[in-house]
């Protein structure tokens, strides 16, 4: 069994209660955290001891998917423990702030990459974005969760998406804004590439906070039903 808990779904900028993204995934007792956004820190130290996570994955280093990374390297200071943080090999700031740790190291993920932790088989989809971003598909037991991470559409998203049995799908948008020179999809492709790809449930996130959700979400499930917007609650699969 493979759960997921949303730590947060906000796009773009936290809210009190929300923050940006982030994610917690347990399978046979290992914690991975994906991504770890603004606000990110305090509700995984909620849920766990940081220094209990086998692996932290970063998709991109946009700030509302890594701004927390250097306060966990605080934090693991602290408790004189080192972490695996895999994530994109761009040269950026924020890589620097991971290589230039001592709590950290630093492995690169690329699509030509595949992670083995027993059973569990991950795989990085290079993600159409202004910088170089990865979504992440976990594999075990026949089963597939994939986390599309950020970006417009691309060719690969087939190969991702296909046969999930659980996608978290980021948006950024409402289909009348959108256009293929931005940074997301829209919450109307969320649902409809859920259908053409057969995914058989999505939690829809990375929402700007000045959206109205319900019209987000009544867009995404007039595509696709079996589609909701990410809780902080766990989901099985």
């Amino acid at each position: 069994m493979l759960s997921v808990l949303p730590l947060g779904i906000n796009g773009l900028y936290p809210t009190a209660s929300a923050p940006t993204s982030g994610y917690i995934i347990n399978h046979n007792n290992r914690n991975i955290l994906i991504d770890i956004g603004s606000g990110v820190f305090a509700k995984l130290k909620e849920q766990l001891p940081p220094q209990n996570l086998d692996a932290v994955i970063v998709t991109h280093y946009h700030f509302d998917h890594v701004s927390d990374i250097g306060v966990l390297s605080y934090y693991l200071q602290t408790q004189n423990k080192r972490l695996k943080v895999y994530a994109p090999n761009d040269g950026s700031s924020y890589q620097k702030l991971i290589t230039d740790s001592p709590y950290f190291e630093f492995i690169a993920i690329d699509d030509s990459k595949t992670l083995n932790l027993d059973d569990l088989k991950i795989r990085f989809f290079r993600r159409n974005h202004p910088v170089l971003t990865y979504a992440v598909a976990l594999y075990f037991d026949n089963k597939k969760f994939v986390y599309s991470s950020d970006g417009n559409l691309s060719d690969n998203l087939k190969e991702l998406l296909s046969s999930s049995d659980l996608a978290v799908i980021n948006s950024g948008f409402l289909k009348k804004d959108w256009s293929l020179d931005k940074p997301f999809i829209s919450a109307y492709h969320v649902g409809s590439l859920a259908k053409e790809y057969d995914v058989k449930k999505v939690l829809l996130s990375h929402i700007n906070p000045a959206f109205d959700r319900n019209e987000v979400l009544k867009e995404a499930k007039e595509e696709f039903s079996n589609c909701t917007i990410a809780e902080f609650k766990k989901y099985y699969l």
